[in-house]
């Protein structure tokens, strides 16, 4: 019993035990999944309060990239007082230019994304079953809505993601793409464009809602009609745009559908390829950089010439060189016979007999001095030639190292040159939205195309042409292409083709734009130049004269006036333009089959190859890509040609109208020609004109930089610049298209010798150290009908006076060989022109030297500056034998 009831009690005690740890294990597991409860618990409001720190963090970056974004006013862009991370406030200057810095990154990347839409949108519309380009045009569009929105610029973002879905519903299947999309996702990108065009002008941005409208209403199914086109032209031409318009109804829609909670969301598409590397430059120093690299140029052709005369020296060092040692060699001969001779006819010496074994007479006093002396020349001829040789070797070194310069300078010189040029391709989405616009608003179907939009231009030269072919393109649509009823009934294609073509023709590029309209109505042409009073009735006019009567400002053939045509204005602004570019417009016009307008434009680099000329006794440079050749004749079979006035030279198959380039660049009769002489020929043209220039002499060619010339010279149209030589000398560039343009207008030179006046002009004699002084006054003189004749000092007056006797002298003081007093001096006291009248002019006023021109009996003193008024009234007085003496010396 004792057992059992011990046997109870432990089995108590273990059931006790098990209860008690059963107990514990509940608690400690109770506690375990409170704690991990808490932490869940704790975890989830950490998430929690993490998303809502993102929420806030994203809210405050967009409401910072919104800020980003410069308010637009109507006149100008006002940047806003915001706080970038960094910046010491609100408005620091540095938080305005990071700004204005990246709405400038992106308007780049802009441009760039919407040309390579462009691109892709043409390929799809000639393969409309081709999905291939759709895919690029969105990867590009989502690369654009997030740089839009990094930028600030919320409209372009919004529009590009309303257009990213209606793309990514017609590759998904759930639009079906067809031609009838193409103009609904044309004028999506036309308003892109609009509103980088306001943002980068600082204009108030357009409202986006009809286009998104648009693109919604296609997407849900339906048709886009003409209303809708009129609706959104209607809305862009409002002027009152907000700056900042709230998203439309549509895109809100779109937001919430992404946002449903159990919707996979369609995967993003891959953005586009990242842009090349890329930095900005300014044009401006881009232009100075090609500059200096013409500048370092021209000095390697300084040091080349410099070179060539050291390598020309040493030439005549080592001819002069041989020389002597020709002549030393015979004068050693020479020497010793006469040794040989001397010492036959010496008596002889009984001393000599023992000397005479024991000696070589050449260890002797015998050996005379002159001997000694020529070999002495022989050692220092040897000595001269190793120095030549030296020098040679280093001319040599010189010539490569100068060779490897001038590879290096090319390449600099070409990458700098390329990174001013621009592809035309830039400029055809612009140009087709001229065309879609223009079309749409007069009703008509035209289709674009556009070849050679690969060839590289300079970026000014291409933005100063796009407003020209905007011009002709409208002008093309409204007065060319014919209504689609009209052209069916002619048997034409509903749609009219327009075709823009761009090429390089020698030193020009030609832009045409060639329509299959109705041509020129030249019957309408002359019956509004009638109207106008252009041409009086009866007179008889050529095709050519009325293409260009259209070309007169205000005129217009348009029945009406509307946004497009009928008030004589396009035209007008093209020649406008084409002038101010020195180019030319040609018009080809057939009736019933269309026209075409060509623009030419000198194509000038601001580094060139050019031909050295001389025409009469000018020089001149001469682009080598202007000319089609260079000839070389007899005088004697160019002066029979020239006899002739229609003369012609044939090269390559086509005639050449010869033109005596003096004659044509001076405005005088064509000089004489020497029939000994072979005189170059220059053969150029400019369209369909072919002119042969007759030169007088080539110089060469080489490397010349281009330079601006002033207004006077820029109003030539025979000259497009200046270049330095190496030696320092300016030249002028002719423009051989302008010289042959030039042909066609001028009159008709009076072969007849002009008759001499029976009174010679009177003759001043210019003598002064500085050639500008020289120059100026020369200069000034000529235009007043004196002949002048210059001297560089008093020695090279001097020199002068013995062939040519002047009228009167006008004289410098400080000068160098020979100043003003001595020459003043001179002539006084010779007997050739003792009263010759004299001026002196010099920036030397003061009494002492006013009292010395006295004394030497100058007649007049001038200081400098002088007024050229002042200078003409002394003159005139001189020659009138009013002479103020030595006493009173005019100030």
């Amino acid at each position: 019993e004792a057992e059992q009831v011990e046997a109870e009690q432990v089995e108590a005690e273990q059931v006790e035990a098990e209860q008690v740890e059963a107990e514990q294990v509940e608690a400690e597991q109770v506690e375990a999944e409170q704690v991990e409860a808490e932490q869940v618990e704790a975890e989830q409001v950490e998430a929690e309060q993490a998303e809502a720190e993102q929420a806030e963090a994203e809210q405050a970056e967009a409401e910072q990239a919104e800020s980003l974004r410069p308010a637009v006013s109507g006149d100008a862009t006002v940047l806003p007082s915001v706080e970038l991370p960094g910046a010491a406030s609100t408005g620091d200057a540095g938080s305005a230019t990071q700004v204005t810095e990246l709405v400038e990154v992106f308007l780049d990347e802009c441009q760039e994304l919407l040309e390579s839409c462009d691109d892709a949108m043409a390929r799809w519309e000639k393969s409309p079953d081709d999905l291939e380009p759709v895919g690029e045009i969105k990867r590009d569009l989502h690369t654009l809505k997030g740089s839009a929105r990094m930028a600030g610029v919320s409209e372009i973002g919004n529009l590009s993601h309303a257009m990213e879905t209606l793309l990514g519903d017609i590759t998904g299947g759930g639009v079906q793409g067809g031609s009838d999309l193409f103009p609904v996702i044309h004028s999506a990108f036309d308003k892109i464009n609009e509103l980088a065009d306001e943002v980068r002008s600082g204009r108030a941005l357009s409202p986006i809602e009809p286009v998104v409208a648009l693109l919604e209403k296609v997407r849900a199914g339906g048709k886009p009609e003409e209303e809708d086109f009129r609706r959104l032209d209607a809305d862009a031409g409002k002027p009152e745009a907000k700056p900042r318009a709230e998203a439309p109804p549509a895109l809100k829609e779109i937001k919430g559908e992404l946002d449903l909670p159990g919707v996979e969301a369609e995967p993003q598409p891959e953005a586009a390829p990242r842009l090349q590397e890329a930095i900005k430059i300014s044009a401006e120093l881009l232009d100075r950089l090609v500059d200096n690299v013409g500048e370092v140029n021209v000095f390697h052709s300084r040091v080349e010439q410099q070179v060539g005369s050291f390598d020309f020296n040493l030439k005549e060092l080592d001819q002069t060189i041989r020389r002597v040692t020709e002549q030393l060699r015979r004068l050693e001969l020479e020497a010793e016979a006469q040794i040989l001779h001397r010492n036959k006819g010496m008596p002889p010496n009984p001393d000599d007999s023992v000397v005479g074994r024991q000696f070589d007479p050449l260890e002797l006093d015998r050996y005379s001095k002159l001997q000694q002396l020529s070999r002495s020349l022989a050692e220092s001829t040897s000595d001269l030639k190793n120095i030549h040789q030296l020098l040679a070797d280093e001319v040599t070194g010189l010539d490569k190292i100068l060779q490897q310069q001038a590879r290096v300078s090319n390449e600099l010189q070409e990458g700098l040159m390329r990174t001013r040029m621009s592809r035309f391709k830039v400029m055809a989405p612009r140009l087709r939205r001229v065309v879609r616009r223009t079309a749409m608003d007069l009703g008509k179907e035209v289709d674009l195309t556009i070849e050679g939009d690969n060839a590289e231009l300079d970026r000014k030269m291409l933005e100063s042409i796009v407003v020209p072919l905007e011009h002709l393109l409208r002008n093309a649509i409204a007065h060319g292409i014919e209504s689609p009823e009209r052209r069916e009934a002619l048997g034409k294609p509903r749609e009219g083709k327009i075709l823009v073509s761009i090429r390089r023709e020698g030193p020009q590029i030609v832009v045409s734009v060639k329509d299959d309209g109705a041509g020129v109505d030249r019957e309408k042409v002359i019956a509004r130049a009638l109207e106008n009073g252009l041409i009086s009735e009866g007179e008889t006019l050529s095709p050519g004269e009325i293409n260009k009567l259209i070309l007169r400002p205000g005129f217009s053939t348009a029945d009406e006036v509307s946004q497009v045509a009928g008030r004589g204005v396009g035209m007008d602004v093209v020649m406008t333009q084409l002038k101010q570019l020195n180019g030319v417009l040609e018009i080809d016009s057939e009736p019933g089959k269309g026209s075409e307008f060509r623009i030419s434009i000198p194509f000038t680099l601001a580094i060139n190859m050019a031909l050295l000329i001389i025409a009469n006794k000018g020089r001149y440079a001469v682009p080598m890509g202007a000319i089609d050749g260079v000839l070389q004749i007899p005088g004697k079979s160019l002066a029979e040609k020239m006899a002739s006035p229609s003369a012609t030279i044939s090269y390559a198959g086509a005639e050449y109208r010869l033109h005596s380039l003096p004659s044509v660049l001076e405005k005088i009769a064509p000089p004489a020609l020497n029939e000994s002489h072979v005189y170059p020929v220059l053969l150029g043209r400019s369209g369909t004109r072919r002119v042969a220039f007759i030169a007088d002499e080539i110089l060469g060619n080489r490397e010349i930089v281009v330079k601006p010339v002033g207004s006077l010279l820029g109003a030539l149209e025979s000259i497009s610049g200046a270049t330095i030589l190496g030696d320092g000398q300016i030249v002028l560039i002719l423009d051989i298209a302008g010289l042959v343009r030039q042909t066609l207008t001028d009159k008709a030179y009076v072969e007849e010798p002009v008759q001499e006046e029976e009174e010679k002009p009177t003759l001043v004699m210019v003598v002064d150290d500085s050639i500008t002084i020289r120059k100026v006054t020369s200069r000034m003189l000529e235009r007043n009908n004196f002949a002048v004749v210059t001297a560089k000092d008093g020695l090279d007056a001097i020199a002068q006076l013995q062939e040519v006797r002047p009228d009167i002298m006008l004289l410098d003081i400080e000068m160098p060989r020979m100043d003003g007093f001595e020459l003043a001096e001179h002539i006084r006291g010779s007997e050739d022109n003792p009263d010759l009248p004299i001026i002196m002019i010099s920036s030397r006023t003061g009494k002492k030297h006013r009292d010395k021109a006295a004394q030497l009996g100058v007649d007049r003193f001038l200081g400098k500056p002088y007024q050229d008024q002042e200078l003409l009234e002394n003159i005139n007085a001189l020659l009138k034998g009013e002479k103020n003496g030595s006493e009173q010396p005019v100030h």
